[in-house]
């Protein structure tokens, strides 16, 4: 129990010590997309303002399964070389039996190496994304590109939230550039979140366009942020 205030301070007093962001500092955004059966990685390339924040959910949509990509901006014409963060959402089982939110089914990287938690993809896990070096040479061709990470296969059940979030046991919340050098984003500023369903926190926020000052963590209320910190690290 102790663990579980911990983590929920921790992630409040971030929320609490960031300000204004403007949208040229590094984001990364969450985008609803229909599920893509090949190529994953390279089907789709939307930019900022293209973004997918919201789906529906089963009880309104036949076909409530989708591809949550992940993707990372610097905003500078920098390529990414790789993030570091973890990934909270709404999504209960009970016996196998999913009872509130998202079932998040698996995780395809894009990137070429990654340190995921041994839970991964679960709420409150954690995960390093890394790119080779070849991926400075392919610079994106404008501000408004994305860098793909990765995508989350997601069946919506029931309305819910999916955002990234700093590291629960470091707080660490880092992009890398060509440089190699780490680059602290601003949480929450700088994390995109989705919804699915209708929700009291909105239909989401896309962070390249303009900073994520809500926090659906923060929003949510304390009984639904006990049931997602019980798998935190």
């Amino acid at each position: 129990m102790m663990k579980r205030f911990v983590l929920l301070a921790m992630l409040l007093s971030l929320a609490g010590a960031t300000g204004a962001m403007a949208v040229e500092f590094p984001t990364v955004a969450l985008h609803v997309n229909s599920v893509i059966g090949k190529n994953q990685c390279t089907a789709i390339d939307p930019l900022c303002d293209e973004i997918v924040t919201n789906g529906p959910v089963v009880d309104g949509s036949p076909d409530a399964s989708y591809n949550v990509y992940m993707m990372a901006n610097i905003n500078q014409g920098e390529a990414v070389r790789g993030v570091e963060l973890g990934i909270w959402y709404i999504g209960e089982f009970d016996d196998s039996n999913l009872t509130e939110g998202i079932n998040v089914l698996s995780w395809t990287s894009c990137s070429d190496v990654e340190f995921p938690s041994a839970d991964w993809p679960a709420p409150n896990s954690v995960n390093t994304i890394t790119f080779s070096p070849s991926a400075c040479d392919a610079r994106p061709d404008s501000t408004t590109n994305v860098s793909i990470l990765g995508n989350f296969y997601v069946t919506a059940y029931s309305s819910s939230l999916m955002q990234t979030i700093p590291r629960p046991n470091n707080g660490k919340y880092t992009i890398s550039d060509c440089s190699g050098g780490e680059i602290p984003m601003t949480w929450p500023d700088a994390a995109g979140w989705v919804s699915f369903g209708s929700r009291p926190e909105g239909m989401g926020c896309i962070p390249c366009v303009a900073p994520c000052t809500s926090v659906p963590v923060e929003a949510n209320t304390w009984g639904n942020i006990k049931k997602s910190l019980g798998n935190g690290e």
